[in-house]
Protein backbone atom coordinates (compact mmCIF):
# COMPACT_ATOMS: atom_id res chain seq x y z
CA UNK A 1 0.00 0.00 0.00
CA UNK A 2 2.81 2.43 0.86
CA UNK A 3 4.51 1.71 -2.49
CA UNK A 4 1.25 2.35 -4.31
CA UNK A 5 0.75 5.65 -2.47
CA UNK A 6 4.30 6.68 -3.30
CA UNK A 7 3.71 5.99 -7.00
CA UNK A 8 0.56 8.10 -6.92
CA UNK A 9 2.40 11.02 -5.26
CA UNK A 10 5.26 10.87 -7.77
CA UNK A 11 2.80 10.69 -10.67
CA UNK A 12 0.87 13.71 -9.38
CA UNK A 13 4.10 15.66 -8.88
CA UNK A 14 5.29 15.15 -12.44
CA UNK A 15 1.82 15.85 -13.85
CA UNK A 16 1.73 19.17 -11.99
CA UNK A 17 5.26 19.99 -13.19
CA UNK A 18 4.36 19.32 -16.83
CA UNK A 19 1.13 21.31 -16.54
CA UNK A 20 2.92 24.28 -14.97
CA UNK A 21 5.51 24.40 -17.74
CA UNK A 22 2.87 24.04 -20.40
CA UNK A 23 0.95 27.01 -18.97
CA UNK A 24 4.09 29.05 -18.53
CA UNK A 25 5.11 28.50 -22.16
CA UNK A 26 1.91 30.18 -23.32
CA UNK A 27 2.83 33.48 -21.67
CA UNK A 28 3.81 36.17 -24.20
CA UNK A 29 7.48 37.12 -24.34
CA UNK A 30 8.22 40.32 -22.45
CA UNK A 31 10.42 43.15 -23.66
CA UNK A 32 11.73 46.36 -22.07
CA UNK A 33 10.06 49.70 -22.79
CA UNK A 34 11.09 53.13 -21.56
CA UNK A 35 9.12 56.37 -21.95
CA UNK A 36 10.91 59.70 -22.37
CA UNK A 37 10.30 63.39 -22.95
CA UNK A 38 12.32 65.38 -25.51
CA UNK A 39 12.24 69.00 -24.38
CA UNK A 40 12.46 71.80 -26.93
CA UNK A 41 13.90 75.00 -25.53
CA UNK A 42 13.14 77.53 -28.26
CA UNK A 43 10.24 79.91 -28.87
CA UNK A 44 7.94 77.98 -31.21
CA UNK A 45 7.32 80.84 -33.65
CA UNK A 46 9.00 84.04 -34.78
CA UNK A 47 7.41 86.37 -32.28
CA UNK A 48 8.22 90.03 -31.89
CA UNK A 49 8.52 90.78 -28.18
CA UNK A 50 10.57 93.03 -25.96
CA UNK A 51 10.49 90.54 -23.09
CA UNK A 52 13.64 88.67 -22.08
CA UNK A 53 12.22 85.29 -21.13
CA UNK A 54 14.19 82.23 -20.05
CA UNK A 55 12.93 78.97 -18.51
CA UNK A 56 15.37 77.35 -16.08
CA UNK A 57 13.32 74.57 -14.45
CA UNK A 58 10.17 72.60 -15.29
CA UNK A 59 8.60 70.04 -12.96
CA UNK A 60 5.56 67.94 -13.82
CA UNK A 61 3.46 65.82 -11.48
CA UNK A 62 2.31 62.75 -13.43
CA UNK A 63 0.29 59.65 -12.64
CA UNK A 64 -1.49 56.71 -14.32
CA UNK A 65 0.97 56.18 -17.16
CA UNK A 66 -0.36 53.63 -19.67
CA UNK A 67 0.43 52.34 -23.14
CA UNK A 68 -2.19 51.02 -25.55
CA UNK A 69 -1.75 47.82 -27.53
CA UNK A 70 -3.45 48.09 -30.92
CA UNK A 71 -5.02 44.65 -30.60
CA UNK A 72 -6.23 45.01 -27.01
CA UNK A 73 -9.18 46.97 -25.63
CA UNK A 74 -7.45 47.81 -22.36
CA UNK A 75 -4.25 49.78 -21.86
CA UNK A 76 -1.23 48.38 -20.01
CA UNK A 77 -0.35 50.12 -16.77
CA UNK A 78 3.26 51.35 -16.84
CA UNK A 79 3.37 53.34 -13.60
CA UNK A 80 0.70 54.49 -11.18
CA UNK A 81 2.39 57.40 -9.43
CA UNK A 82 2.11 60.21 -8.82
CA UNK A 83 5.73 60.94 -9.72
CA UNK A 84 7.66 64.17 -10.27
CA UNK A 85 9.32 64.57 -13.66
CA UNK A 86 12.01 67.24 -13.82
CA UNK A 87 12.48 68.00 -17.52
CA UNK A 88 16.03 68.15 -18.83
CA UNK A 89 16.55 71.52 -20.53
CA UNK A 90 20.01 70.69 -21.91
CA UNK A 91 18.93 68.69 -24.96
CA UNK A 92 19.03 65.29 -23.27
CA UNK A 93 15.96 63.09 -23.05
CA UNK A 94 14.12 62.80 -19.73
CA UNK A 95 13.22 59.18 -19.04
CA UNK A 96 10.18 59.12 -16.78
CA UNK A 97 9.00 55.50 -16.78
CA UNK A 98 10.15 51.98 -17.68
CA UNK A 99 8.46 48.60 -17.65
CA UNK A 100 8.28 45.14 -19.19
CA UNK A 101 5.55 44.69 -21.82
CA UNK A 102 4.55 41.94 -24.25
CA UNK A 103 5.95 42.22 -27.78
CA UNK A 104 3.36 43.67 -30.14
CA UNK A 105 1.98 46.77 -31.85
CA UNK A 106 1.31 49.89 -29.78
CA UNK A 107 -0.37 53.09 -30.91
CA UNK A 108 -1.10 55.32 -27.89
CA UNK A 109 0.36 56.44 -24.61
CA UNK A 110 -1.77 57.93 -21.85
CA UNK A 111 -0.89 59.77 -18.66
CA UNK A 112 -2.35 62.42 -16.41
CA UNK A 113 -0.88 65.78 -15.51
CA UNK A 114 -2.07 65.62 -11.92
CA UNK A 115 -2.84 68.35 -9.38
CA UNK A 116 -1.95 66.94 -5.99
CA UNK A 117 -4.98 66.21 -3.82
CA UNK A 118 -5.46 67.21 -0.19
CA UNK A 119 -5.34 63.57 0.90
CA UNK A 120 -2.06 62.83 -0.91
CA UNK A 121 1.49 63.23 0.32
CA UNK A 122 3.37 64.95 -2.53
CA UNK A 123 6.68 63.45 -3.69
CA UNK A 124 7.89 67.07 -3.86
CA UNK A 125 6.77 69.55 -1.19
CA UNK A 126 6.50 72.44 -3.70
CA UNK A 127 3.35 70.90 -5.16
CA UNK A 128 1.39 71.35 -1.94
CA UNK A 129 1.49 74.55 0.12
CA UNK A 130 -0.11 74.87 3.54
CA UNK A 131 -3.69 73.80 4.22
CA UNK A 132 -5.50 75.67 1.47
CA UNK A 133 -6.94 73.54 -1.36
CA UNK A 134 -6.25 76.39 -3.79
CA UNK A 135 -2.52 75.84 -3.29
CA UNK A 136 -2.27 72.40 -4.87
CA UNK A 137 -0.28 72.21 -8.10
CA UNK A 138 0.46 69.99 -11.10
CA UNK A 139 3.20 71.88 -12.96
CA UNK A 140 5.91 74.24 -11.70
CA UNK A 141 7.98 76.43 -14.04
CA UNK A 142 10.82 78.66 -12.87
CA UNK A 143 12.93 81.09 -14.83
CA UNK A 144 13.89 84.67 -15.58
CA UNK A 145 11.68 87.41 -16.97
CA UNK A 146 13.53 90.64 -17.82
CA UNK A 147 16.26 89.65 -15.39
CA UNK A 148 13.88 88.93 -12.50
CA UNK A 149 13.06 85.44 -11.22
CA UNK A 150 9.55 84.10 -11.63
CA UNK A 151 7.71 80.93 -10.60
CA UNK A 152 4.57 79.78 -12.36
CA UNK A 153 2.46 77.10 -10.67
CA UNK A 154 -0.40 75.48 -12.53
CA UNK A 155 -3.45 73.99 -10.83
CA UNK A 156 -4.54 72.24 -14.02
CA UNK A 157 -5.18 68.50 -14.15
CA UNK A 158 -5.37 67.05 -17.65
CA UNK A 159 -5.41 63.54 -19.11
CA UNK A 160 -3.02 63.24 -22.04
CA UNK A 161 -3.95 60.75 -24.76
CA UNK A 162 -1.06 60.88 -27.22
CA UNK A 163 -1.39 59.03 -30.50
CA UNK A 164 1.89 57.87 -32.00
CA UNK A 165 3.02 59.21 -35.39
CA UNK A 166 2.95 55.61 -36.59
CA UNK A 167 2.22 52.45 -34.62
CA UNK A 168 5.37 51.12 -33.00
CA UNK A 169 6.23 47.46 -33.30
CA UNK A 170 7.99 46.23 -30.18
CA UNK A 171 9.98 43.11 -31.00
CA UNK A 172 10.85 40.27 -28.63
CA UNK A 173 14.02 40.89 -26.60
CA UNK A 174 14.15 44.51 -27.84
CA UNK A 175 14.99 47.47 -25.61
CA UNK A 176 12.43 49.93 -26.95
CA UNK A 177 11.98 53.62 -26.13
CA UNK A 178 9.03 55.87 -26.86
CA UNK A 179 9.68 59.62 -26.92
CA UNK A 180 7.14 62.44 -26.50
CA UNK A 181 8.02 65.98 -27.59
CA UNK A 182 7.19 68.93 -25.36
CA UNK A 183 8.10 72.61 -25.58
CA UNK A 184 7.45 74.49 -22.31
CA UNK A 185 8.09 77.84 -24.04
CA UNK A 186 4.96 77.26 -26.12
CA UNK A 187 2.87 77.41 -22.94
CA UNK A 188 3.64 81.11 -22.58
CA UNK A 189 2.71 82.28 -26.07
CA UNK A 190 -0.73 82.78 -27.59
CA UNK A 191 -0.14 83.09 -31.35
CA UNK A 192 1.92 86.29 -31.54
CA UNK A 193 1.33 87.41 -27.94
CA UNK A 194 3.59 86.72 -24.97
CA UNK A 195 1.72 85.50 -21.88
CA UNK A 196 3.41 86.98 -18.85
CA UNK A 197 3.48 84.25 -16.14
CA UNK A 198 3.28 86.88 -13.41
CA UNK A 199 -0.14 88.12 -14.56
CA UNK A 200 -3.06 86.11 -13.19
CA UNK A 201 -5.19 87.08 -16.19
CA UNK A 202 -2.98 84.80 -18.32
CA UNK A 203 -3.41 81.68 -16.18
CA UNK A 204 -6.28 80.13 -18.14
CA UNK A 205 -4.49 80.57 -21.49
CA UNK A 206 -1.21 79.20 -20.15
CA UNK A 207 -2.99 76.21 -18.61
CA UNK A 208 -4.90 75.60 -21.82
CA UNK A 209 -1.62 75.57 -23.77
CA UNK A 210 -0.20 73.14 -21.23
CA UNK A 211 -3.20 70.84 -21.57
CA UNK A 212 -2.61 70.38 -25.31
CA UNK A 213 1.20 70.47 -25.28
CA UNK A 214 1.85 66.72 -25.53
CA UNK A 215 0.90 65.71 -29.07
CA UNK A 216 3.86 64.14 -30.82
CA UNK A 217 5.11 60.65 -29.83
CA UNK A 218 7.32 58.20 -31.71
CA UNK A 219 9.66 55.22 -31.47
CA UNK A 220 13.14 56.40 -30.52
CA UNK A 221 15.29 53.42 -29.58
CA UNK A 222 18.57 55.31 -29.97
CA UNK A 223 17.39 58.06 -27.56
CA UNK A 224 18.30 60.93 -29.88
CA UNK A 225 14.94 62.72 -29.87
CA UNK A 226 14.28 61.86 -33.53
CA UNK A 227 11.81 59.30 -34.83
CA UNK A 228 13.52 56.04 -35.83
Amino acid sequence: MKVCNLKIIVTLFFSAFILFNACDSTQPDQTSLSLSFATETTVPKLISTNEEFQIEEVKLLIRNIKIKNQSEEDSLQVKTGPIVVNLNLDGKLTEFAATEIPAGNYNRVRFEIHKIEDSEVPPDAEFKEGLESSKRYSVIVKGLLNGETFTYKSRKSAVQDVKLETDIIVEENEDANLTINVNPYSWFYDESKFLNPNETSNESKIDNNLQYAFKNAYKDNDHDGVSD
